[in-house]
């Protein structure tokens, strides 16, 4: 009997050390961040907040809130600059959220000498205060130099002096007395005449013929720019074929300047008489 009872000890000793379930009385551990199902409670796709079942899927970092879909997100988010630059060269960038930021490498400003169109840095013309010449870009400056004329330096444009032109002496006028009264015996109007010397040649226009007003358009010989800016010798005169000629106005040395040339001509005159010419470029 006592053999009986020793061995029906040992069998349950042996049985209670031959398993490793700790059986439904048994403790398990659970991460509060797992996905696991836990009594009905689940964290799949979520990275913080409740689990449902009062635990928790964890929780965000500083400066992260946690959604109520369990995802962690920034507080207070700084808005990132999407530059849309490309190939700008200048300007502002127009990209979302790049409010300050600018194209380029100059802080959005282009070289000396060009400026920023639609981002790109273009050339600007230089043409102030000048109507000739290179503009900086590539280009001429507006309106340019017309026939017998030349740019000059200083973006202006100056007469050529090897230029070739013709003066030609259009009307007159004369008063209608002369220093020693009536022009002609008996009150008669005078016939006035232009003479012009043109490198040691004289040219005289026809003579009108007893008139106070006339109209010739007479073109004098061609000559070079240089000559009539270095001047040429007028005369205005009564013509009178049996005497001396009465002189209207004195004898005239006309240079030429610039501004006349540019005028395309001018009158020249003495008190109330004068004639009237135009100058061409050939």
């Amino acid at each position: 009997m006592a053999k009986r009872a020793v061995g029906l000890v040992l069998y349950v000793l042996l049985a209670g050390c031959s398993g490793s379930d700790p059986g439904p009385g048994g403790n398990v551990e659970f991460d509060a961040g797992s996905s696991g199902d836990v009594g009905g409670s689940s964290c799949a796709g979520r990275m913080c907040g409740t689990n449902g079942a009062g635990g928790s899927c964890g929780s965000c970092g500083a400066g992260f809130t946690c959604t109520a879909a369990g995802q962690c997100i920034e507080t207070n988010p700084v808005a990132t600059c999407r530059s849309e630059c490309g190939v700008r060269q200048c300007g502002a960038d127009p990209g979302l959220n790049c409010a300050g930021r600018f194209c380029g490498t100059n802080g959005g400003a282009c070289p000396t000498g060009t400026a920023c169109m639609l981002g790109q840095c273009v050339c600007t013309p230089n043409c102030s205060g000048r109507t000739c010449g290179p503009d900086g870009c590539g280009g001429t400056c507006a309106p340019g130099c017309g026939r017998g004329f030349q740019c000059g330096g200083a973006g202006t444009c100056d007469i050529d002096p090897s230029s070739r032109w013709v003066l030609t002496v259009t009307t007159g006028t004369v008063a209608t007395q002369g220093a020693a009264g009536a022009w002609d015996p008996f009150g008669g109007a005078p016939d006035p005449q232009v003479c012009i010397t043109i490198s040691g040649r004289s040219t005289c226009t026809p003579y009108a013929n007893d008139t106070f007003s006339t109209s010739w358009n007479f073109a004098f010989p061609e000559t070079t720019a240089g000559v009539l800016q270095a001047g040429v010798m007028t005369s205005y005169v009564d013509y009178d074929s049996g005497t001396a000629n009465d002189r209207i106005c004195g004898d005239y040395n006309l240079a030429i300047d610039r501004a006349t040339f540019a005028a395309g001509g001018t009158t020249v005159g003495c008190g109330s008489s004068g004639w009237t010419f135009t100058l061409r470029a050939q």
